[in-house]
């Protein structure tokens, strides 16, 4: 069976989710045939950046998606993929005439291609002066890298387009268009804690409605409608090892136990995920700390770490300040940021980051 993630992923404009100011923008390119020389999509992580990339680029060429396109469509992650071969190799392809009307070439994470400068400069000349027959469109999360030097001489030649993060209305509309296509309705009651629980991401979306689906299918006695404590059973089927390293890692951090916090990143399977799961956790608490004990409809249990987490907070006794929270919290979306743009490993950023971290609370938690 397809992922759910991949089988429901918008492939043309008109399926697409939220930002639809921009979306009704790439239609009037297309309709009124006056194609830039270049794109540039900015955006916060899971904004759908990709998707929308991808979309242009089939309605561009008139196919029902981009692997219909063939070689004309290339796709590369700048963080994986930056050197200048790498480069160099890309603009080499976009001279070539496609098959189609237009070759597409996407960079995503294009933060990583700025992080090496000779790379970087070597796209400036095929982006003011591209061949007639191909579009590049580059995507990043990190808009700092293109205030700048080269960043911003290249931010400057193309059309540059500003994307948002999902919100609940939006993810609860693609929610609904998966259940009513796999025959779930009854996920129904449930739809808002799904949303609730995906992080505001699609693809965790996706990935939770398969989850419910199989937990329904594998009951012996099937209930018309679940409720949230089968959500919560789902949840929790889901954990990972890595959940339970956060709760650990989290912890040993509020404690000011740098030793704890190094051994528990020995265990981290999936460093990217990790840093993610490592604000989720913080932020759910300094949310807390902000509504004091009143119910608000996004301080949902994001995951069973949040739950761990703040029952062990509890258990330990620790007195976190709101201001305490916030400055872990800026920290750690700066740490989040710099695992996109850095070519060494999450879990190295993360220990030395976390020590900087433990250093700047420690007045706080001590009091001085």
């Amino acid at each position: 069976m397809d992922s759910f993630h991949l089988k429901y992923r918008p492939r043309t404009l008109e399926k697409l989710i939220g930002n639809e100011q921009i979306t009704t923008r790439l239609k009037g390119m297309i309709a009124s045939n006056k194609i830039p020389n270049a794109l540039l999509f900015v955006g916060p992580s899971s904004a759908g950046k990709t998707t929308m990339a991808r979309a242009f680029a089939a309605d561009l060429n008139g196919v029902k998606s981009v692997e219909a396109l063939g070689t004309d469509y290339r796709e590369i992650n700048g963080t994986d993929q930056r050197s200048i071969e790498d480069i160099r190799s890309l603009i080499q392809q976009s001279r070539f005439k496609p098959r189609n009307k237009k070759r597409v070439i996407v960079v995503d994470e294009f933060q990583g291609v700025l992080s090496n400068a000779p790379a970087a400069a070597a796209l400036l000349k095929p982006l003011e002066e591209p061949s007639a027959d191909t579009l590049w469109i580059l995507c990043t999360m990190d808009p700092a890298k293109l205030s700048s030097g080269t960043g911003r001489a290249i931010a400057n030649r193309c059309t540059q387009f500003v994307l948002e993060g999902y919100s609940d209305e939006e993810l609860r509309k693609q929610a609904m268009r998966i259940i009513k296509k796999e025959a779930m309705k009854y996920a129904l009651p449930v739809v808002d804690s799904i949303v609730q629980n995906c992080d505001r991401e699609m693809r965790t979306l996706a990935n939770l409605l398969q989850a419910v689906n199989q937990y329904y299918e594998g009951l012996a006695k099937k209930p018309k409608k679940l409720s949230d404590e089968d959500i919560a059973a789902v949840l929790k089927s889901n954990s990972t090892t890595d959940e339970k390293t956060a709760v650990n890692v989290m912890l040993a951090l509020y404690k000011l136990d740098f030793a704890s916090v190094q051994r528990a990143l020995l265990d981290v399977e999936d460093g990217f995920r990790f840093v993610s799961m490592l604000l989720s956790a913080n932020m759910f608490l300094m949310n807390s700390a902000v509504l004091k004990g009143e119910r608000h409809r996004k301080l949902a249990w994001w995951s069973k770490t949040n739950k761990d987490l703040s029952a062990s907070v509890k258990k330990e006794g620790l007195k976190l300040s709101l201001r305490t929270l916030a400055t872990v919290n800026e920290m750690l979306v700066d740490c989040k940021i710099q695992s996109t743009v850095h070519a060494l490993p999450p879990e190295e950023l993360l220990s030395a980051r976390l020590f900087s971290i433990i250093r700047a609370i420690e007045p706080h938690i001590r009091g001085k």
